[in-house]
């Protein structure tokens, strides 16, 4: 042996330059039981690579595929996706007294929206919707509710879609509570000039206690159609996942409170009856200004285009025509919308 770090080295390739070629080594020092020591063996400096490791999804682990469309059910039959609402999600809302909630009308749109792209196989893109016709409140008793979204193929690139859930009364039917068509598209968001609006919009309105809004500020003359309002969200307000929820229904609802309050006569909005269009982008960064343009502002009536934007003035979701008031469409009616094709699915609503 030798306690020359060099020497015992070079003893050491030596020693394995001849255990390669064939020879049989024999401990020389006959000490069996000793522990050899360890020897660090050579390098290669690998280049530096940083790699993103994809968040595994197990069917089994609880794991939703988006905050409001949880799992694909889809089948031979057609796109089908799930979601189990409990009622105690915030996208939810109160609906009077009792166990009885309600699915907020913005969160059936953003339910549309994430089946569309996760429909997808290329990838996140941007969503245009049309034609979107809200039949009646989809409610969530003490027991929770499955809510489905069904997508059919329409007439070219389109997709048509509906939202269904079980009937609470029957138990084994499902109604059809909101219905419209979409397309996948790839275009770069759009910016809105933030400070022209504000140019505009010069008048301050005092707001009753509204924790999600910030300021709103209106243009001085609202007679008629076209007047503008510009409302600043609240810093500190809670979001689902921005970025992944593209419509926050909460915002939403606060925006259209807000038009109400900013309206020179009462206005009592009911709840969303119809859309003519949406653009909604692939991914979106916390919207923070939403600018409203009023087309018609009743006591029982309200209809708006609404662009809710970041910081910066990009715009995350444009809403066009999209009409509040109190239910009118009846079963009759409510199934020339529908685009439901003999799957049994019957249209919520009065009548």
């Amino acid at each position: 042996t030798t306690t020359d770090a060099h020497h015992y080295q070079e003893l050491l390739y030596a020693l394995a330059d001849l255990y390669c070629q064939g020879y049989e080594l024999v401990d020389p020092g006959g000490e069996v039981d000793a522990v050899p020591p360890h020897v660090g063996l050579p390098t290669y400096p690998f280049a530096a690579e940083q790699v993103w490791i994809e968040p595994a999804v197990s069917v089994g682990s609880g794991a939703h595929l988006h905050p409001l469309v949880h799992s694909n059910v889809s089948d031979v039959q057609g796109l089908r996706f799930v979601s189990t609402v409990s009622g105690r999600e915030p996208f939810v809302r109160a609906d009077g007294a009792g166990d009885v909630r309600v699915v907020r009308d913005g969160g059936v749109l953003e339910m549309a929206r994430a089946a569309v792209v996760l429909s997808d196989r290329a990838g996140e893109r941007a969503v245009q919707v049309h034609d979107v016709v809200w039949h009646e409140a989809l409610l969530v008793g003490a027991a929770g509710q499955s809510v489905h979204v069904e997508l059919f193929d329409g007439a070219g690139a389109d997709l048509n879609w509906q939202v269904c859930a079980a009937d609470a009364d029957s138990g084994d039917e499902e109604l059809v509570h909101a219905a419209g068509a979409a397309r996948l598209v790839e275009r770069d968001a759009d910016v809105l000039d933030l400070g022209e609006v504000r140019q505009v919009c010069t008048e301050q309105v005092q707001l009753a206690d509204t924790p999600r809004v910030h300021a709103v500020w209106a243009s001085p003359d609202r007679s008629g159609s076209g007047w503008r309002v510009l409302i600043d969200l609240a810093v500190e307000r809670g979001v689902l996942d921005p970025g992944v929820v593209i419509v926050e229904p909460r915002d939403l609802d606060a925006v259209v409170a807000a038009v109400a309050a900013a309206a020179p006569e009462p206005v009592h909005a009911g709840r969303m009856l119809a859309l003519r269009s949406a653009e909604l982008a692939a991914r979106g960064s916390r919207v923070c200004v939403a600018s409203v343009s009023v087309t018609e502002a009743s006591a029982t009536r309200l209809v708006l285009d609404i662009d809710g934007c970041d910081e910066t003035g990009q715009v995350v979701w444009r809403l066009r025509g999209l009409e509040y008031g109190q239910a009118r469409i009846d079963a009759d009616d409510a199934a020339q919308v529908s685009v439901s094709e003999g799957d049994g699915g019957r249209v919520a609503g009065p009548g």
